[in-house]
């Protein structure tokens, strides 16, 4: 501690006080707990900057509000921003008033120092215990909900999630977008798993489209000669379990159905080409157009109809 330490002795006696102004000056403290003369256990005072409250040995000891059984609400204020302990929620609730394009109610920024970083910047955990049955929704790790009531004269537009991951070193293993994962394990029984699932809505007017995945991929340098793949489908399993069924599988509730099954953008080009195909004993298929694709390296070719016969 800086300064002059200001040790306080004094002995109990409950009483009433009706007014009593305090001033502890720069670099006056008071000690908790140990010898009266001596630093205590912890202190707390004002160093001319700073607010201090400190333990005298490092990672020792605990500042608590409420002991979990009888506890109080406890609300910090930043300008219009705050942050709220809940105790009849039951929550802690964080509220802003962000006004310009870079305000951040939340914002949480780590320069790791060691070798990874495995376990997230944000770890949430949920254990549900046996004991505690399902009540029929499912326990949710992240929910987020974005609404917008607001009258945009340029259109506006609003992205639920928004995530990056940008490699600015020199190389790297590997960078992943986005990495969804479930399992269920041995023993256990779960009628449906699915890796990734989204729900598009349209209840409005829509004026260009709707695209239950959308993939934009730009490769601006190709000296690697890796292989650029919009959409990979692996079965990875190398043990004696079933095989995967199928690859893609197109279904619909609807009455109307699909009306095609595949819509490339332009008559040639995207893998489209027009003409005939010749066969290996050299007969020609007529076609009106041909679908290349690429089977183990051996490029082959699907012939295409305009009209039915």
């Amino acid at each position: 501690m800086a300064g002059t330490k200001t040790v306080l002795k004094y002995e109990y006696r409950r009483r009433k006080i009706e007014h009593c102004d305090t001033n502890f000056g720069d670099d006056a403290y008071i000690h908790f707990g140990g010898d009266v003369e001596g630093d205590g256990d912890m202190y707390m005072g004002w160093d001319g900057t700073n607010l201090l409250l400190m333990p005298t040995t490092d990672d020792s000891g605990s500042f608590n509000i409420g002991d979990g059984t009888t506890d109080i609400d406890v609300k910090i204020f930043m300008g219009t921003t705050y942050c709220q302990f809940d105790v009849g929620n039951t929550k802690m609730y964080i509220f802003g008033t962000p006004a310009g394009e870079n305000d951040r109610t939340l914002h949480i920024d780590l320069e790791p120092t060691g070798a990874e970083m495995r376990r997230g910047a944000i770890s949430i955990d949920i254990w549900r215990e046996e004991s505690f049955a399902w009540a029929g929704s499912p326990d949710v790790c992240i929910k987020t909900s974005l609404d917008s009531d607001a009258a945009n004269a340029a259109g506006g537009a609003l992205r639920s999630i928004d995530t990056t991951a940008r490699n600015r070193g020199t190389s790297i293993s590997w960078v992943h977008g986005i990495h969804a994962g479930v399992r269920n394990d041995v023993g256990s029984t779960c009628p449906e798993l699915i890796g990734l699932s989204t729900r598009v809505e349209n209840y409005g007017t829509m004026a260009t489209q709707m695209v239950g995945l959308d993939i934009n991929m730009s490769c601006e340098s190709d000296t690697g000669g890796g292989a650029k793949t919009c959409i990979s489908v692996r079965n990875t399993d190398a043990s004696a379990q079933t095989a995967v069924d199928q690859v893609l599988k197109v279904s619909h509730t609807s009455t109307n159905g699909y009306d095609y099954l595949v819509h490339f953008n332009s008559a040639t080009g995207d893998t489209v080409s027009a003409g005939d195909l010749d066969g290996s004993d050299t007969n020609t298929i007529k076609c009106d157009a041909r679908i290349a694709v690429l089977v183990n390296a051996t490029p082959y070719y699907i012939p295409l109809y305009d009209t039915l016969g």
